[in-house]
């Protein structure tokens, strides 16, 4: 049978952002690509009350017994923490919603109150990997977030490719997985949108055949609570909206939930940090400060 080298490509709304599924050399995957990721979004939205993560939320402080792909997710937030020294949290719903991120963002956020208590960077996940249990601490509840949504494009790429395909794009809201055959050229160059639309492009990130890419920034997704300007991004040492003199992080890592978290963690770092601490990761990316100019972490980084 001769192999299939005509592109697939779905385009839909899912997990609150536009998403892409491209794939060839395996006919119907761009479509299960499309169920796989909402059957992750049914199972980790903290805005669908059936979903698991609503139940274990529900359940803090007792044993829960999850999904293994649920339970993945929530071992790798808790792996993220240690590997970012607690700059990474998964434990900060509580403040995001009390600043009055609540609903769907379609929905509209309600007026909450700027500050929020820290649930404190010494609070851990108990893990029990024999049965796919865990336990949050009582009180506190699990954002999937970023890290939810990077982790689905890696499962989604990874199933796609044991079906057989040989060039596999995902691309869910900007965090972007890639695998096999780039369908031009001998590199995946992802293109960087320029912050504030100062120019059409500000270059690109190139990616070996497996690889991935997220964006971290704090020019979407703000609004007024108590009377100040907030955003999504909160730092684990105040509970508050990250204040930091970057616009965007961009990161290249192996994985897309690993890209997610060194993304967030390197905006937190601001401009004088962001290089050295994405060094200390083991990632390279690309930053932009307010007033438009880059920060690489390596010159190969950024095509202009």
């Amino acid at each position: 049978m001769a192999e299939n080298l005509m592109l697939e490509e779905q385009r839909f709304k899912a997990m609150g952002c536009s998403c892409r599924v491209v794939t060839r050399g395996s006919d119907g995957a761009a479509l299960e690509g499309v169920r796989l990721v909402r059957e992750y979004e049914a199972r980790w939205s903290r805005f669908i009350s059936s979903s698991e993560i609503c139940g274990i939320n529900a359940l803090a402080g007792q044993v829960v017994v999850t999904s293994p792909e649920t339970f993945n997710l929530i071992a790798l937030a808790e792996a993220a923490r240690s590997w970012t020294k607690g700059r990474f949290n998964p434990l900060m719903l509580s403040q995001l919603e009390a600043s009055g991120y609540s609903r769907r963002w379609s929905e509209g956020v309600s007026d909450g109150y700027a500050g929020g208590a820290t649930p404190g960077t010494n609070l851990a996940i108990d893990l029990f990997a024999s049965a796919n249990a865990v336990v949050l601490p009582k009180g506190h509840r699990f954002d999937p977030g970023g890290i939810g949504k990077g982790f689905a494009a890696d499962l989604v790429c990874a199933e796609l490719v044991r079906l057989g395909a040989t060039t596999v794009m995902v691309d869910l809201g900007g965090d972007l997985r890639v695998a096999g055959d780039p369908w031009y050229g001998d590199q995946w160059r992802v293109e960087l949108a320029a912050p504030q639309q100062r120019r059409d492009s500000a270059g690109c990130l190139t990616l070996a055949e497996d690889g991935a890419v997220a964006t971290s920034s704090v020019l979407s997704r703000r609004w007024r609570s108590g009377g100040q300007a907030v955003h999504h991004l909160l730092d684990p040492l105040t509970g508050l909206s990250c204040e930091t003199d970057l616009l965007t992080v961009s990161v290249c890592a192996p994985t897309t939930w690993q890209a997610e978290v060194a993304a967030k963690v390197g905006l937190l770092a601001g401009s004088v940090g962001v290089a050295a601490e994405l060094r200390r990761l083991g990632v390279h990316g690309v930053a932009f400060t307010r007033d438009g100019s880059p920060i690489s972490t390596r010159r190969s980084a950024m095509v202009s």
